[in-house]
């Protein structure tokens, strides 16, 4: 049994980096916070932080054009995932294949309440 604990954000990390990932591209938030700590400071990785889902994907794409190597994206939870699957896809001119359920929702408006 090894004496320290791995916790799950760790093991990710190192799974990772051990597919000789070094950059990683991220909007960091609750849910990847972690992980992308520990990719950088447990790792030796590195992490190009963005401002937007979508950010993150075109400089993952980018670098993997640029660098030949695998490019690699993060985002936190909520619709940033979506967004982060919708911008790939557009990126290869596939459409996304979640969209016509995101869409015809998204155009909702807010929710009337009930007559009586």
């Amino acid at each position: 049994m090894p004496d320290q604990i791995e916790y799950m954000h760790q093991s990710i990390a190192q799974a990772v980096r051990d597919h000789d990932i070094d950059t990683m591209f991220g909007l960091v938030g609750d849910a990847n916070l972690f992980m992308a700590n520990h990719f950088v400071s447990g790792c030796g990785g590195t992490l190009v932080p963005a401002a937007h889902e979508g950010g993150t994907v075109l400089m993952a794409q980018a670098y993997g054009q640029v660098t030949g190597k695998t490019g690699v994206a993060t985002v936190t939870q909520g619709p940033r995932p979506d967004q982060l699957l919708h911008r790939a896809a557009r990126r290869r001119g596939c459409p996304p294949p979640y969209g016509p359920f995101v869409r015809r929702h998204a155009r909702h408006g807010p929710v009337s309440p009930a007559k009586h």
